[in-house]
């Protein structure tokens, strides 16, 4: 069977630029980032906006309710980082948990979740965003307003005023 090239695509979605690597409809890797940054690691990669994950991203965009953990993935990393992301394909759009509810899903400590899903290579995809803290947004890498922008777009976690708390406007 051959192998097709990597693909780097990116989209823009509430005001920051997101793109990803992929090769045979699947994602390698993903980030809040300008699309060179992916070039590093995919010095080879073709650069195309277009096919199926482009498709359901410009939809996530519009605030749209797209299956994103159905997309397939490259998960790399130990065996408990890829339990975690496992575990958390399974919040889907607009829903929220916490690192302690995952934590004691798993059997383990709400530190360790937050540790795995600060090492998370394909965010949306693995949907970290929508992991908060027990009574505040929690924290978010590259940046918390980006966790903000997409709970907002995804209409989850509002407080008794309409807004998202832990996070200024």
């Amino acid at each position: 069977m051959k192998i097709k090239p990597t693909k780097l695509r990116s989209i823009e979605i509430k005001g920051f630029t997101f793109s990803w690597a992929e090769r045979d409809g699947r994602v390698l890797r993903s980030c809040f980032c300008p699309l060179q940054k992916l070039r590093e690691e995919f010095p080879s990669a073709e650069e195309e906006n277009q096919g199926e994950i482009y498709e359901l991203l410009k939809l996530y965009a519009q605030g749209i309710k797209v299956a994103l953990e159905e997309v397939p993935v490259v998960l790399e990393g130990s065996e408990f980082q890829r339990r975690v992301w496992k575990w958390l394909r399974r919040v889907k759009f607009g829903e929220v948990v916490t690192y302690g509810e995952i934590a004691k899903a798993l059997g383990t400590s709400p530190r360790a979740v937050g540790r795995a899903m600060a090492s998370n290579r394909i965010p949306l995809f693995v949907p970290c965003h929508r992991v908060i803290a027990r009574g505040s947004l929690g924290g978010f890498t590259p940046d918390v307003k980006i966790k903000r922008s997409l709970l907002l777009l995804e209409g989850g976690y509002h407080d008794k005023n309409g807004t998202l708390e832990g996070c200024a406007s």
